[in-house]
């Protein structure tokens, strides 16, 4: 069922790194959390995260947004956030396309862009 999301959401950022068979390896593996929203008993939409562990910190990565996202999505990174902190966490992070990006509240802080050049 979750498949089709990440396949979606790696086409459109013209993901070159992974493919969807190698993501769902990921959370198979337990190297990444797998967390879906629901509506209705109908899966709207798919975050995978992983816990990162830096020298001066650990902070969730959000690895992947999938799937459509309402305005009570916001109330869903509330509990990923909170997650975050049980983890052990002091930060959540997450790459963005430009669109995506402008979309997030204001206490989400733009601080760089992933660009990529086919050779």
């Amino acid at each position: 069922m979750v498949a089709p999301f990440v396949t979606r959401c790696l086409n459109k950022a013209k993901e070159h790194r992974w493919s969807t068979d190698d993501i769902l390896t990921l959370v198979m593996d337990r190297k990444l959390q797998l967390f879906v929203v629901e509506d209705w008993d109908k899966l709207v939409s798919v975050v995978l995260t992983e816990v990162l562990v830096y020298p001066r910190c650990k902070e969730l990565g959000v690895f992947m947004w999938c799937g459509e996202f309402h305005e009570d999505w916001l109330g869903h990174t509330e509990q990923l956030a909170q997650w975050a902190k049980a983890m052990g966490c002091s930060t959540m992070s997450s790459m963005a396309r430009r669109g995506f990006s402008r979309a997030m509240p204001n206490y989400w802080d733009e601080r760089q862009t992933y660009v990529v050049r086919v050779l």
